[in-house]
């Protein structure tokens, strides 16, 4: 992560005696490039560049938020309503359900100036008093942004586009809330320490301590650390590369094992076609536990009438020499052995058919000519 990218700091909207400017116009944000957290994270790690994004504040982004902000106010015109101005809440608490949503102010204009943004607020009766009293004394805007398709060190860069609202805030960094806030995070506050600031927080001190550093350590020998620390995460990535592969090959197996199975049960209900009566549920249980309803299979077969005699009388055998069956079950028997013989056929026609599929198509076939 590149120490050299600073964190985004508003000038203060009173002097030191906490005087207001005369035309209401407050600092919203300067031109430069900032570190702010990727919004939805919600504890970032210094350490990983998915937890950042760099915010771009030039010409563009500047032009993108004072025309939005002008379609606002004009989309109000047209539509024949009074344009009630952005809010200006308390440190970004309309974002929280559970914090108060009270206005310290209105935004009813945004320009540019020779050092970056400017907006013009109406104060509130509690905004002007905090205001005045000096109770909070920076502007943090809130906006939406857009990819620049640019990076550095894996760190995306935004550009604001679209300004929804801002804050009366003391802590005037980024916020860790969706879309981009200028409000600060614990772990902002950590990383301003690294770059030659105070205030470093155990946290901080822990994570330099993890990777052999003290706390003291200059930003060259934390990025030396990074370096020497990346060998060990392109392992981890080609762990995971590998058990994404095992993943993968099991859930092919998995499916290759229950494709056999069904293909086996088919085999099983043609078998034992003469005794099975309910052929969904018999099925289901040659699949979940196919030597039990084997052996139940079995056992009714052992139950069944012995078949009739064959006699050698008329009808006995056709001129062909095919036998002819007569009774109830042996017609079955007959009908299970011609639906087996045709899908075997099939199946030898069709190279890597499942003998499931194919055992369905042979039984509608039979049951055509039947």
């Amino acid at each position: 992560m590149k120490a050299s990218i600073p964190y985004f700091r508003p000038s203060a909207i009173t002097n030191r005696d906490f005087g207001l400017p005369e035309d209401d116009y407050y600092h919203l944000a300067h031109a430069g490039e900032s570190l702010v957290p990727k919004p939805g994270v919600a504890d970032p790690d210094l350490m990983n560049p998915e937890h950042w994004l760099i915010q771009v504040v030039d010409d563009l982004a500047m032009s993108n938020i004072i025309e939005n902000f002008r379609a606002d106010v004009a989309d109000a015109e047209r539509e024949g309503r009074e344009f009630p101005g952005l809010l200006v809440d308390y440190d970004h608490f309309s974002d929280d359900v559970d914090k108060s949503t009270g206005a310290g102010g209105w935004t009813f204009d945004v320009v540019r100036r020779a050092d970056g943004l400017y907006a013009q607020n109406r104060w509130s009766e509690d905004g002007a008093r905090d205001v005045r009293g000096g109770n909070f004394r920076f502007l943090s805007p809130t906006w939406t942004y857009v990819e620049t398709g640019e990076d550095i060190e894996g760190i995306q860069k935004v550009r604001p586009f679209h300004m929804t609202k801002s804050a009366l805030t003391n802590d005037p960094h980024f916020r860790k809330l969706r879309p981009l806030s200028n409000r600060e995070t614990k772990s902002a506050k950590a990383a301003d320490a690294t770059q030659g600031g105070s205030g470093m927080d155990e946290r901080l001190t822990a994570l330099l301590g993890f990777v052999g550093l003290a706390a003291d350590s200059t930003l060259d020998q934390v990025n030396q650390a990074i370096t020497n620390a990346q060998p060990k995460l392109d392992g981890y990535d080609q762990a995971k590369a590998q058990l994404d592969q095992l993943t993968q090959d099991h859930d092919t197996l998995a499916n290759r094992h229950k494709a056999l199975l069904e293909e086996q049960a088919d085999t099983d209900l043609v078998t034992y076609a003469d005794v099975i009566e309910n052929r969904d549920e018999v099925r289901k249980g040659l699949i979940e536990n196919r030597d039990f309803t084997i052996g139940v299979l079995k056992g009714l077969k052992k139950q069944q009438p012995p078949k009739p005699p064959l006699h050698n009388r008329k009808g006995a055998a056709t001129p062909d020499g095919d036998t002819v069956l007569s009774g109830k079950d042996a017609k079955a028997e007959q009908r299970a052995a011609a639906i087996r013989n045709r899908a075997l056929q099939i199946q030898q026609r069709t190279p890597g058919l499942p003998f499931k599929q194919a055992f369905r198509q042979a039984e509608a076939e039979v049951s055509h000519t039947e």
